[in-house]
């Protein structure tokens, strides 16, 4: 029994109260570390993924703007980019979210109109995406 009290004290000292503690002594303190806890945490890809991705997106928006003179070839490079980028993100642990949905929409369908097809949209995306919250 000391020693259990000697415990307690020794954690009340350190200011670090067990979880236990926190739900059943003073659940109004601590009530945002405990739903911190339970929500899942999303987090961005290291920079080496990051600047895969770029070199990728970048090698999209190279070939459709030299391909966008052939009918439907721009398209095509808009669905396969996003076939790769959706899981791509979404696997490297970047949920999506409203915004990222807008995004991707608005540059699949800023890549079908002619000449703002041209753009880097898909890098800009790719930029965003990774920046966005």
């Amino acid at each position: 029994m000391a020693e259990e009290q000697l415990n307690r004290d020794l954690r009340l000292e350190r200011g670090v109260p067990s979880r236990i503690e926190r739900r059943v002594y003073q659940p109004e303190i601590f009530e945002d570390d405990i739903e911190n806890t339970l929500t899942p945490q999303t987090h961005r890809p290291g920079i080496v993924n990051f600047a895969c991705m770029i070199i990728v997106g970048a090698t999209f928006d190279i070939v459709g703007f030299f391909l966008s003179e052939i009918p439907f070839v721009g398209a095509g490079i808009v669905i396969v980019a996003d076939l790769i980028f959706i899981p791509w993100l979404h696997f490297s642990g970047m949920k999506f979210n409203n915004k990222r949905v807008v995004a991707t929409a608005a540059q699949t369908i800023g890549e079908a109109i002619p000449f703002v097809g041209n753009m880097p949209l898909i890098t800009i995306n790719i930029i965003y995406s990774y920046y966005s919250n």
